[in-house]
């Protein structure tokens, strides 16, 4: 017994509630736990408000506050980019749920390779609550393939790499669109689950996009199109048994999959 008070006093002392008696119960995921560089990394961050009164969280409230601590490796923290991390306020209604999402690779400073360590509190009615701290991957990633493309107004230019990563007990494969003078990197999307059973086909349409479709699952495609600002433009599950799924260019100069059957709506 004497121990078990013990431990409470050290809890109050340092300002952190255990989650099982806590006021707030703050939990945090990172998906994906392993991501290339410049690829977005969502810290998804749920909060359950266990008063009966509404808490507001805001960026220059500090006393009512959400944090977000990254470090790679001992005591090397890492620089918040964005100015704020919430936007707008966060309300949380007495005994409810309310989950909030950041971009960690938008908000923080994760463009070096490396293990990363994520903590999450919220600071709030004068205590500090912690989620248990959360491990992120950041590595380069394997090129597979690449295509270039030079705009013919003299603009410049984009590479697009598709790229691969061993995560979640298989293979990812991914689109990282750069300035064809290498100093800005678009974007990176995740194009899905990857086998190698059947080689990706990506070509560039006469809008200067990525067409790419691959295989996903045994008889099972995944197209896409990404525009030049890596966005994009269009996703579609498709399905064959047959091999010699492949893209074929059209009358508009835009690529579709030949060899395969599009499921009826887009893909998630």
């Amino acid at each position: 017994m004497a121990m078990r008070v013990y431990c409470f006093a050290l809890f109050f002392a340092f300002g952190l509630v255990p989650m099982v008696h806590a006021q707030l119960e703050v939990t945090s995921r990172i998906r994906p736990d392993r991501a290339i560089l410049h690829e977005p990394v969502i810290a998804e961050i749920r909060i359950r408000n266990n008063t009966s009164e509404t808490l507001t969280l805001r960026d220059d409230t500090p006393g009512s506050r959400l944090w977000v601590d990254i470090e790679r490796g001992p005591g090397r923290k890492v620089r918040q980019l964005a100015p704020e991390i919430l936007r707008q306020p966060l309300v949380i209604p007495p005994r409810e749920t309310v989950t909030h999402r950041i971009n960690l690779a938008y908000a923080y400073d994760l463009r070096q390779q490396g293990a990363y360590t994520v903590r999450v509190r919220v600071n709030a009615m004068g205590q500090a609550f912690v989620a248990t701290r959360a491990f992120l991957d950041v590595v380069p990633g394997l090129e597979y393939d690449r295509r270039s493309v030079m705009f013919p107004d003299g603009s410049g230019g984009r590479v697009y790499r598709l790229m691969t990563v061993n995560r979640d007990r298989g293979e990812t494969l991914l689109l990282r669109v750069d300035d064809a003078s290498g100093g800005v990197c678009f974007g990176v999307i995740a194009l899905g689950s990857f086998i190698r059973m059947h080689s990706p086909d990506m070509q560039i349409d006469a809008d200067f996009n990525a067409a790419i479709v691959h295989q996903a699952g045994p008889g099972r495609y995944l197209y896409h199109v990404v525009n030049p600002n890596a966005r994009v433009v269009s996703r579609r599950a498709y399905t064959s048994e047959m091999p010699g799924v492949r893209l074929v260019e059209g009358q508009d100069g835009r690529f579709v999959v030949s060899g395969a059957t599009a499921s009826i709506v887009d893909t998630d």
